[in-house]
């Protein structure tokens, strides 16, 4: 998997001038990034380089649209070392624009890390009888 990620970081990394391209191959590379190297150069992007994605060292000039900033978010959160300030700044990165979707993006993402109080705050609402609706991503 790791191959086939580098691959695709390495095409975007070589295909100055088009951003299209850069775009396309930063998207197929997530489909293939599961080292922690790589999720931490994810949140390098936001965290250092205020939203620019840089590779060995160049930043590419494709820009980072709402889509794939989901998306990178929700990679960036997979990683086992985000601390929680770490998670803030990724959370004002991200809701720069304040939408429901981004909302719901980052909450999504602070569900899926492996926290107890998150565990139960998910096991409890998911084995409540009562509770007719999906999980409350707005609420949390």
């Amino acid at each position: 998997m790791k191959l086939v990620a580098d691959f695709f970081m390495i095409k975007a990394y070589n295909a100055d001038g088009d951003t299209k391209m850069q775009v396309y191959c930063i998207n197929r590379a997530l489909d293939f990034i599961f080292e922690e190297e790589d999720l931490m150069m994810i949140r390098g992007w936001y965290l250092d380089f205020d939203g620019k994605v840089v590779i060995r060292g160049k930043m590419l000039e494709m820009e980072i649209d709402s889509m794939l900033s989901y998306a990178l978010i929700k990679k960036a959160f997979k990683s086992c070392t985000l601390t929680g300030e770490q998670q803030d700044a990724l959370k004002e990165m991200v809701l720069k624009n304040n939408t429901d979707t981004t909302v719901r993006v980052f909450n999504e993402c602070k569900l899926s890390v492996p926290h107890p109080a998150i565990k139960k705050f998910l096991w409890d609402n998911l084995t409540d009888p009562a509770r007719a609706q999906s999980l409350p991503l707005y609420d949390y």
